[in-house]
């Protein structure tokens, strides 16, 4: 079990249902942060249009160098 899904099952007891976990308001648990089994650290990392807009940015950074050492 990874530990995201070890702090949802302990936040499920605790709260007794997954709307009571959604709706926990407790911020002084150090685990209310992770309570719904993301890690909120690391959002937007590797998400589909995070690599999507790298990729973009790797190919007209390589066009415009193709462009800048063709001769005039």
């Amino acid at each position: 079990m990874t530990p995201l899904k070890a702090i949802r099952k302990y936040c499920l007891n605790c709260a007794g249902s997954v709307g009571e976990v959604r709706r926990c308001e407790d911020d002084t648990c150090t685990l209310h942060f992770y309570r719904l089994g993301k890690n909120p650290n690391r959002a937007g990392i590797g998400s589909i249009n995070n690599i999507n807009s790298e990729q973009k940015n790797a190919h007209s950074t390589s066009d415009f160098e193709t462009q800048s050492t063709a001769p005039m």
